[in-house]
């Protein structure tokens, strides 16, 4: 709440909503935040964001076509840093891909460090997170728990643009100390 006050003190707009469409309070009461939310409403940031969320109340379970079937590129047992890698093909039907689409049009693309165009996206309403679990949970990916809130698109403009052989570093989430098992790639 006092890093809100604070933000609000030097004329942050809290009634304006993110590129995902979600507001501050939105995101706040996402999160959990109670005291935020209290002082977001109380300073004019509204309540509607309260009950209409970003993904506009869908359930990530209609978006999902199960059961599904993983197909393994490097067997879990192998001894290799890519070690269960899959791919789980047809796992959301065309709807949630649109909303996904226009979500990643939305976004603001970040400075160029490569081929890549990268936006970044930090899902508080977890509708994303909740497809991407909906389907890894059909897959039956035992060892995926949970998908993580931070999300980078990339997106490759020029014919032929690729990404060259790596393997995803770990990422931490500062404030819970989850580390990633897997990296989701949408093509």
């Amino acid at each position: 709440a006092c890093a809100v006050e604070a933000l609000m003190a030097q004329g942050a707009d809290v009634t304006k909503a993110a590129h995902g469409g979600c507001l501050p309070i939105t995101a706040a009461a996402a999160a959990g935040h109670m005291q935020v939310v209290e002082k977001l409403h109380s300073s004019g940031a509204g309540g509607q964001g309260l009950a209409v969320a970003c993904s506009n109340g869908e359930d990530a379970e209609q978006h999902s076509r199960g059961p599904l079937h993983p197909e393994y590129v490097i067997p879990v047992t192998a001894r290799h840093p890519g070690a269960g890698s899959l791919i789980i093909d047809g796992a959301f039907d065309e709807a949630f891909l649109d909303r996904v689409l226009d979500l990643w049009r939305r976004l603001p693309a970040a400075p160029r460090e490569s081929q890549a165009e990268r936006r970044f996206f930090f899902d508080a309403e977890g509708w994303i997170l909740r497809a991407i679990d909906a389907a890894l949970g059909q897959a039956g990916v035992a060892d995926a728990a949970e998908a993580m809130p931070y999300m980078r698109f990339l997106c490759y403009p020029s014919p032929g643009g690729s990404l060259s052989p790596h393997v995803d570093l770990l990422r931490s989430d500062t404030a819970s100390g989850r580390r990633t098992t897997y990296s989701f790639l949408l093509y």
